[in-house]
């Protein structure tokens, strides 16, 4: 579900789209989950899936009216225009590349925070009453986070083919909620080389992982959006699983992220402050809601 008075608020898109840039380099919080707790997700993914060969047929003809009620771009440009603006104050402004590299512990602290949110909000946005056949899915899909982990090796490989793949699966990070794609290239250990390449503006590195999300795109928008109409419950169930299978790959008291100047207290306090972060996103997003309402 949208919120219909978003056509006649740029801004509030805007702000919103900010929003899922700034979270879609943070490795334990995804867009998608932005725009499930702001309320835009049913949209964007219906956006997504008008991508098709029918849109396409529509272009050639000179269907203008049927591809622009497809596209909504009252909707979709100022939510991108807001993506990139957060995207551009995380890396630049905020400096996350550096971050990262020079204190670990503190920013997996608070990349782990938001994480456990994550989880919480998804378990609670699940309708009651819990059925046996719930532990199921989340048992498989800790069973799905648990085997992806393993088999990805502790080196991955750095040629721009990996690169595609990388980008095709991170934009699951767009599509479902919880999944969060700067997680997914943690996983594959090419999150710092990504970000750094974004801070540079590396072609070499951005292009194939710019052609690896189409690809991603085209592949599993339809699948997942036919998947979230069909089996909600159990593909949410499933998500929250393999979010806490994989919970250890941000946990912040791990050797290789002692670096410089590490605090103990300092990263419980950013745990702290991403646990709320996150909640208090969706407490603005409630008050939105209710003044448009």
């Amino acid at each position: 579900m949208y919120n219909k008075h978003d056509n006649d608020r740029p801004l509030v898109t805007f702000l919103k789209g900010m929003v899922m840039g700034a979270v879609e380099v943070i490795p334990a919080a995804s867009g998608s989950t932005m725009a499930f707790v702001l309320g835009i997700y049913g949209r964007i993914l219906a956006v997504i899936k008008a991508l098709d060969w029918h849109l396409i047929e529509d272009i050639t003809r000179f269907g203008f009216k049927p591809t622009l009620k497809k596209l909504q771009p009252h909707f979709v440009l100022p939510l991108l225009g807001g993506a990139v603006a957060g995207l551009g104050v995380m890396i630049w402004v905020v400096g996350l590349p550096q971050l990262v590299r020079d204190h670990p512990q503190p920013v997996y602290g608070f990349f782990f925070g938001l994480m456990v949110a994550t989880i919480a909000l998804l378990f609670t946005s699940i309708a009651k009453p819990w059925r046996m056949r719930d532990g199921l899915y989340v048992m498989a899909g800790a069973a799905c986070g648990w085997l992806f982990m393993s088999l990805v090796p502790a080196a991955t490989p750095d040629g721009e083919w990996f690169y595609v793949i990388c980008g095709a699966l991170a934009v699951l990070g767009l599509l479902l909620p919880g999944i969060s794609g700067s997680f997914v290239l943690v996983i594959l250990g090419k999150y710092e080389a990504i970000l750094s390449a974004l801070a540079a503006l590396d072609l070499d590195v951005l292009m194939p992982l710019g052609l690896g999300v189409g690809i991603g795109l085209a592949a599993f928008a339809r699948i997942i959006g036919w998947l979230l109409e069909h089996h909600h419950r159990g593909v949410m169930l499933t998500i929250c699983g393999t979010l806490l299978a994989t919970l250890a790959v941000v946990w912040p008291f791990q050797e290789r992220m002692q670096g410089a100047g590490a605090s103990v207290w300092l990263t419980c306090a950013l745990m702290m402050m991403g646990c709320g972060a996150l909640f208090a996103m969706q407490w603005w997003a409630g008050r939105v809601k209710v003044r448009d309402a």
